[in-house]
């Protein structure tokens, strides 16, 4: 029977531990002779410590898994940062980080901090709840994933390194921060494999588990529609894209640096280095130029606190581009105004603006992509809520579009608000969901404007059959 870590927070004593040995693979206990590599608690922290063996060799790549529990939710702090080591050892390095907007998990070429570390983001994990989380490695190619309960998170790439000696030592779980915030992180159950896992590998591997589904903190596979049952449905708006676009510019609104005036009612506001335009019943967003010129497209309208949105997007790019609903948006302070009037800053384009400025909203990354602009290793993966303004993520699904390859053909595209809940989903299946207890994160935000986001390797994107529904309980 192989037990688990427990530690006491106000002394940082570990309690006494029956057999917690490193399971090995098939491939490295041939190599050791031997299933499995006694383990100890560490002497100045509750981790979990294998002294591996020279026949385990140097680990150009591998697979580490455990389970692993906390004292306490793992989330976002606004004190700085808080680190603590998940997996340390001469293959990979992985820390837990907390952070203003979130918490993640930092890789890093084992047995330094001199190289970049490498982020892989997620919402949060619920406390006292064993989470299963497994982290592959190949050496060779640079690529690195973290499942957690079976799932790959936000896609990782390191520079290809060349790991040195063989055997060596082994950390698994620690503490997580220091003084009374800290938190444990628990380690039972731990594995190690010879070879990169990819996602379907590491599920026939954990078949028959019963693994708890990570509630929204982290991706997992949501195959459900919406349910719109129970709902009453009123349509709202639902503009005319065979006729001109009624479009002002940010600048047009501007003298110099001072916004002077807001929109004539009806224009669609866009933000940033652009174009926008329709044609044959679509609306076309062309990005037009390079670095920072991202891209937003307000609707002419707020929009009430409980309403269905909906449309198709085609990208121009199969393997390119980042896509992004803002919903909810309004001043800061000013629950009923509007985001253009005067005296707010210019925000064209730059994310900055729009997630730590002067204009409150929820945001919604459900199509990422950019092997050719982010050096990413392929799509993301995850689809992400972030609370603005404070740029918090609060919730990660899963990328219906580019996460599963499917490129640019048309994606049918739904987000569901009813009063602080969000459920997007994209070409029938649920891609991520958030409920805001108004507690966590701040109050909830209500009504308020909705834009379409491009990041500019986007490229070019077209939308048709764009509706917005107000929503009611039957």
């Amino acid at each position: 029977m192989r037990n688990y870590i427990c530690s006491c927070l106000s002394c940082m004593i570990a309690l006494p531990l029956l057999a917690a040995d490193l399971q090995l693979g098939v491939e490295l206990a041939a190599r050791c002779g031997q299933a499995s590599l006694s383990a100890e608690v560490g002497k100045t922290t509750p981790s979990l410590r294998i002294t591996l063996p020279e026949t385990v060799g140097n680990q150009r790549e591998g697979t580490a898994m455990m389970e692993i529990r906390a004292s306490r939710r793992i989330g976002h702090t606004a004190k700085g940062q808080r680190l603590g080591n998940l997996v340390n050892g001469p293959g990979i390095r992985v820390l837990l980080q907390e952070a203003a907007d979130g918490p993640r998990f930092l890789i890093r070429h084992p047995g330094t901090s001199s190289r970049p570390s490498i982020v892989c983001r997620f919402a949060w994990l619920a406390p006292n709840q064993w989470h299963h989380v497994a982290v592959a490695w190949n050496a060779a190619t640079g690529d690195v994933d973290i499942y957690v309960n079976g799932w790959a998170q936000q896609r990782t790439h390191l520079r290809p390194w060349n790991p040195t000696g063989r055997g060596g030592v082994l950390d698994l779980g620690g503490i997580l921060g220091e003084g009374a915030d800290s938190a444990t992180i628990q380690v039972r159950n731990p594995e190690l494999h010879a070879w990169h896992m990819n996602e379907p590998q590491l599920r026939a591997a954990l078949r028959g588990r019963v693994l708890p589904d990570g509630g929204e903190g982290v991706r997992r596979k949501m195959e459900k529609p919406l349910d719109l049952s129970g709902l009453k449905l009123t349509p709202i708006f639902e503009p005319d894209f065979t006729k001109p676009l009624p479009l002002v510019l940010e600048n047009d609104l501007f003298n110099k640096d001072k916004r002077i005036r807001e929109p004539n009612p009806g224009q669609w506001v866009l933000e940033g280095p652009a174009k926008a335009f329709t044609r044959e019943g679509e609306l076309t967003i062309d990005n037009l130029e390079s670095g920072a010129a991202h891209v937003v497209l307000w609707l002419p309208r707020a929009f009430p606190e409980s309403f269905l949105l909906e449309y198709d997007i085609t990208i121009e790019q199969p393997d390119e581009g980042l896509a992004i609903l803002f919903c909810a948006a309004r001043p800061v302070g000013d629950p009923t105004g509007s985001i253009f009037k005067p005296g707010l800053a210019r925000r064209n384009g730059v994310f900055g603006a729009y997630i730590k400025g002067d204009v409150n909203s929820y945001h919604i990354s459900y199509l990422s992509a950019g092997k050719r602009q982010s050096g990413i290793p392929g799509a993301r993966r995850t689809a992400n809520v972030r609370k603005n303004s404070g740029f918090w993520l609060v919730a990660c699904g899963d990328d219906q579009i580019q996460g599963h390859g499917y490129g640019r053909v048309p994606h049918h595209v739904r987000l569901l608000k009813l009063e602080n809940r969000l459920q997007v989903e994209v070409n029938g299946k649920l891609s991520v969901r958030f409920t805001d207890d108004g507690e966590t994160w701040g109050p909830v935000w209500g009504d308020g404007y909705i834009g379409l986001r491009q990041m500019n390797h986007t490229l070019s994107a077209t939308y048709r059959n764009l509706r917005v529904h107000q929503v009611e309980n039957k």
